[in-house]
C-alpha cells in the first residue's frame, strides 16, 4: 500500500508541477507585462519632464529674453543712419547667446516683410540673407499675438536633426508686427538623452516627425520592432499602449505649441525580448523538475518498504494521542531520522502527560499586552477582549462581551462584507490600517491583524483580532507630508530664481561689454586724430589731454572689462550651482582608485608646478554618478594644490574607510590650513577665507557641498593653521538608502 501511495504522490507532484508551471508562466508573463508597462510609462514621464524643462521651457525663456532685449527694440525703431550701428549691437548679442547655448545653430531677425536683416551662426556673422516671407513658420508667427512663439517640424539637415522656432516681435513705435526672432535649434542633446534609455538592456526608442518621418530608430536587431503599423493618427498627449500579437508598443505625442504635435516618441518591445528571461527560467525549471522526479522515484522505490512500518505505527499513535490518550507510546524501533522522530514523539507524549497550562497564566499574558485583542465568533459576537481594548476605547468588559463586533470595528476590509467574512475569506490579515470606534464615537486609526480559529475538524470557530493605536503615527505622517511639500516648493523657487536672475543679468553685461569695446575703438580713433593736431595745442592743453587719452581712459575701460568678466564668471557659477539639482544622476559601479588617478592626471601640470605629491591609498568601488564624483574630487584636489604652503613640499593624501553603512573619503593636505571659525564660511557661495593671493570666485566648496548632498552624503572639514586641512565626505554604501535630487 505504501509504495502505491508514493507512486500516487509522484503522480500528484507531476500534475501539480505542470499546473504550477502553467500558472507561473501566465502569471509571470502578465506580471512582466505590467512591470514593463509601468517602467515604460515612468520612462515617458521622465521624457516628458526632460522635454518640458530642458527643451521647451528653456527655448521659450531664451526666445522671450532675446525678443525683450532693448538692443532689438533700438534696432527696430532706429533711423537709417543709426541702423547699421544698432545692427552690429544686435549681432553681438546674438553671438553671445550662441556662445552660451550649444543647441542653437543660428539666430536671425526677420523684418515685417519676411526679409532676413540680421543672421549669425557658429562661424560668426552671416551676410547671406534669405527671403522667408512665404515660409509657413513666418506666416504663423506674423499672424500670432505679440510675444507668441511657434515652431516648425523637425528635419534632417547636414546629418543633424534640427527645427526652427520663432517669436512675434512688435514694433513699439506703431504697436504692430515689427518682425520675428528665429532660432535654428538642434535636437542632438534630446536624441542623446533618448539614446541612453534602456529597457531590458536595449534602446527600443523610435522618434517620428509629425508627417511620420523616422528621425531615430533602434540599432540592435533584438530591439527592432517597427511600430508604424499600430500607430494611430491623431494627437495623443498621454501615452497609448498597444499589446497586440504579444508585442508591446507605447507611444505619445509631444508638443511645443498647444494642440499641434511636434514629435512622436514610441517604445517598441518585441515579444522575443519581453519573454526572454521567462523562457530561460522555464527551461531551467523543467530540467530541475525532471531530475528531481527521477531521483524521487528511485528513492521512493527503495525506501518505501523500509519506512512504511514505523511510520504507519507512528501515524496510529498520533491518532490515539489526538483523541486524548496521553499515555500513547510508539513501541517500534527504526534507525536514522525515523528513530529520532519516534523518540521525539514519545518525549512529547510524556511531556503532555506531565504538563498542564494555567488559564490564569494565559489571562495575565493577554491582559498585559499593550495592543488591543478581540476574539469574535462567526456570528459576529465578541467573545473576549483584553484590558488594552477597555483602556483605549473607553468601554468596560461587560459592555463589549456578547455584543456585535460592529461596536468597535467601523467597517470591513472590503465594501462587500463584514470584518468576519473578509478575514475568513482571506485566511487571515496582517498589518492593515483600519478604523476602530471608541465609546464616545471618536474614530481611532489602528494597525490591524487577524487570524482564524479552527477546531480539529478544520471548522472555523471565529477570529482573533490584534490592533495597535497609530494615532500619533498618522499625525506625524500628515506633518511630514506638509513639511515635504513646503520644502519641495521652496527648493523649486530657489532653483527658478537662480536660473532667471542669471539670465536677466547676462543681457546688461553683454551691452556693457559691447559699448566698452565701442568706446575703446573710439578712443583709439580720437588719439590718432589728436596726435596729428598735437603741434597746434599749447603745452598746458597737451599736459591735460595726453594723460587722459593715453592712460586714464584705457585704464577705466580695462577696469570695466575685467569687472564684466568677473561678473560673467559669477553669473556662470550661480547658474552652474542651480543646475546641479536639475541634472539627472546616473549611478554606476565605479572604481574610485581609477577615477581619482584620472583626476590627478588632469592636474599633472598644476601639481608639478607646485612641487607636490598626491597619494591615493587603496580606494574602494562605489555606486555613484561618475560626473558628480569627478567634480567633487577635482574641486577638492584643486583647492588643496592652490593653498599649499610654499615653505615645504606639498603632500596630498586621498584615503577612504567604512563607518556605519557609509563610505567616508578624506582629502588631506599639509598646506596653509585655516582658522576653525572660518570653516562654516568656506562652504558658503562667494566666500573665501585666509589670504586672497590665488584666483577664484569662492564657489568651489559650495559646489562640492551641493554635489555631495545630491549623492546622499555629508561633507565636513578639519583644519589647523600652518599644519594643513582635511576635507571629508560620505557616500552611502550599496544596499543602503540614499537621497535623490531635490530631497
Amino acid at each position: 500500500m505504501f509504495p502505491r501511495l508514493l507512486l500516487a504522490l509522484i503522480g500528484i507532484v507531476v500534475l501539480i508541477s505542470s499546473m504550477l508551471t502553467t500558472v507561473f508562466y501566465v502569471y509571470t508573463r502578465r506580471s512582466l507585462e505590467r512591470q514593463t508597462t509601468e517602467n515604460v510609462l515612468q520612462q515617458f514621464e521622465t521624457i516628458s519632464y526632460h522635454f518640458q524643462y530642458e527643451l521647451r521651457d528653456s527655448l521659450v525663456k531664451d526666445l522671450q529674453l532675446m525678443a525683450a532685449n532693448p538692443l532689438l527694440d533700438g534696432f527696430i525703431m532706429s533711423s537709417t543712419l543709426e541702423r547699421e550701428v544698432n545692427a552690429r549691437a544686435v549681432e553681438r548679442f546674438f553671438l553671445e547667446s550662441l556662445r552660451y547655448t550649444r543647441n542653437y545653430e543660428s539666430i536671425s531677425y526677420v523684418d515685417f516683410a519676411g526679409k532676413e536683416v540680421i543672421r549669425v551662426d557658429r562661424s560668426g556673422r552671416s551676410k547671406t540673407y534669405r527671403d522667408l516671407s512665404k515660409r509657413p513658420l513666418f506666416l504663423r508667427v506674423r499672424e500670432g499675438r505679440s510675444g507668441s512663439i511657434d515652431v516648425g517640424a523637425p528635419t534632417v539637415e547636414r546629418g543633424s536633426i534640427q527645427f526652427t522656432a520663432g517669436i512675434h516681435k512688435t514694433d513699439a513705435d506703431i504697436g504692430k508686427f515689427g518682425g520675428a526672432v528665429l532660432v535654428q535649434h538642434s535636437l542632438a542633446d534630446f536624441i542623446g538623452y533618448l539614446d541612453r534609455i534602456r529597457v531590458f538592456d536595449e534602446n527600443p526608442v523610435w522618434l517620428f516627425a509629425p508627417d511620420g518621418t523616422v528621425l531615430k530608430q533602434p540599432d540592435a536587431n533584438r530591439a527592432f520592432l517597427d511600430p508604424r503599423s499600430v500607430l494611430l493618427p491623431g494627437f495623443y498627449k498621454t501615452p497609448v499602449l498597444d499589446l497586440s500579437q504579444g508585442n508591446m508598443v507605447v507611444y505619445q505625442d509631444f508638443s511645443i505649441n498647444p494642440n499641434r504635435p511636434f514629435v512622436r516618441i514610441a517604445v517598441s518591445i518585441p515579444s522575443s525580448l519581453l519573454l526572454r528571461d521567462i523562457r530561460s527560467v522555464l527551461r531551467f525549471f523543467f530540467i530541475v523538475s525532471l531530475v528531481a522526479l527521477i531521483v524521487l522515484s528511485i528513492s521512493a522505490y527503495y525506501l518505501a518498504g523500509y519506512l512504511s512500518r514505523p511510520i504507519i505505527e507512528l501515524a496510529h499513535a498520533a491518532s490515539r494521542l489526538a483523541q486524548g490518550d496521553l499515555s500513547t507510546r510508539v513501541q517500534g524501533t527504526s534507525s536514522g531520522e525515523v528513530q529520532m522522530l519516534i523518540d521525539s514523539f514519545n518525549r512529547m507524549s510524556g511531556d503532555l502527560a506531565r504538563t498542564t497550562v494555567s488559564r490564569d497564566y494565559v489571562d495575565n499574558i493577554i491582559n498585559s499586552m499593550m495592543d488591543m485583542l478581540i476574539v469574535a465568533s462567526t456570528d459576529r459576537k465578541i467573545l473576549r477582549v483584553n484590558a488594552a481594548v477597555c483602556r483605549l476605547l473607553g468601554f468596560v468588559d461587560e459592555e463589549l462581551v456578547g455584543g456585535p463586533i460592529e461596536l468597535v470595528i467601523e467597517q470591513g476590509l472590503s465594501d462587500a462584507g463584514t470584518i468576519i467574512d473578509d478575514v475568513v475569506s482571506r485566511g487571515g490579515v496582517g498589518n492593515t490600517e483600519l478604523i476602530y470606534r471608541t465609546k464616545q464615537g471618536v474614530r481611532l486609526p489602528v494597525l490591524f491583524s487577524a487570524s482564524i480559529i479552527k477546531n480539529e475538524r478544520k471548522e472555523v470557530l471565529g477570529i482573533v483580532c490584534v490592533a495597535r493605536d497609530i494615532t500619533e503615527r498618522k499625525r506625524d505622517e500628515e506633518r511630514l507630508k506638509v513639511f515635504s511639500g513646503e520644502l519641495q516648493k521652496i527648493n523649486e523657487e530657489l532653483k527658478s530664481f537662480a536660473y532667471i536672475v542669471s539670465h536677466d543679468l547676462r543681457a546688461p553685461l553683454v551691452n556693457i561689454k559691447g559699448f566698452a569695446d565701442e568706446l575703446d575703438r573710439s578712443v583709439h580713433a580720437i588719439t590718432a586724430c589728436f596726435e596729428k593736431h598735437l603741434p597746434m595745442l599749447d603745452e598746458t592743453d597737451k599736459a591735460q589731454i595726453t594723460p587722459v587719452l593715453n592712460k586714464d581712459i584705457p585704464e577705466a575701460l580695462a577696469f570695466i572689462g575685467s569687472s564684466v568678466s568677473r561678473m560673467d564668471n559669477l553669473i556662470n557659477a550661480i547658474l552652474k550651482l542651480s543646475r546641479v539639482g536639475r541634472r539627472d544622476l546616473k549611478p554606476e559601479q565605479l572604481s574610485t582608485q581609477r577615477l581619482v588617478q584620472d583626476v590627478v592626471n588632469s592636474f599633472a601640470h598644476q601639481i608639478e608646478a607646485a612641487g607636490a605629491r598626491v597619494n591615493a591609498h587603496a580606494l574602494p568601488e562605489v555606486v555613484a554618478d561618475r560626473t558628480a564624483l569627478e567634480q567633487i574630487f577635482g574641486n577638492l584636489l584643486d583647492n588643496a594644490v592652490k593653498y599649499l604652503d610654499p615653505g615645504r613640499r606639498g603632500v596630498i593624501d586621498v584615503t577612504a574607510d567604512r563607518n556605519d553603512g557609509e563610505l567616508v573619503f578624506h582629502v588631506r593636505d599639509n598646506g596653509r590650513g585655516m582658522e576653525k571659525e572660518d570653516i562654516p564660511r568656506a562652504f558658503e557661495i562667494f566666500r573665501r577665507v585666509g589670504r586672497q593671493d590665488v584666483p577664484g570666485e569662492g564657489m568651489g566648496l559650495a559646489y562640492v557641498k551641493t554635489l555631495v548632498r545630491s549623492l546622499g552624503g555629508r561633507i565636513w572639514c578639519e583644519t589647523e593653521p600652518g599644519t594643513g586641512t582635511t576635507f571629508s565626505f560620505t557616500l552611502p554604501q550599496p544596499g543602503t538608502s540614499a537621497l535623490v535630487p531635490g530631497d
